[in-house]
């Protein structure tokens, strides 16, 4: 075979490996193990008197807030089930779920 026809050939072989490849990565599924690495051991597990950016990202996953931001940046509840502020006060009334 001359050397000019095993170049395409050669290209189109691997160019339908590459799609074999794509067609079998497995979709996403529910449950499972999900193991993260992090750069220093975790201090605590008290968000009060945990120090350290490890904590408060492993925290901040296993805790909920009051309030939450939703997709177009607004604040909805989350814990709360209302609330209401008073500027001059610089104070908030949170009125929580119950359970």
């Amino acid at each position: 075979m001359p050397r000019r026809a095993i170049c395409p050939t050669l290209l189109a072989f691997l160019l339908l490996l590459s799609l074999v490849a794509v067609a079998t990565v497995q979709q996403p599924k529910s449950g499972g193990t999900l193991r993260v690495a992090w750069e220093a051991d975790i201090t605590g597990m008290d968000p009060h008197l945990s120090p350290g950016i490890q904590s408060w990202h492993v925290v901040g996953n296993l805790f909920n807030s009051l309030l939450t931001i939703d997709t177009e940046l607004n604040y909805v509840p989350d814990l709360a089930e209302s609330w209401r502020s008073w500027r001059m006060a610089r104070s908030t009334c949170f009125t929580c779920a119950r359970g």
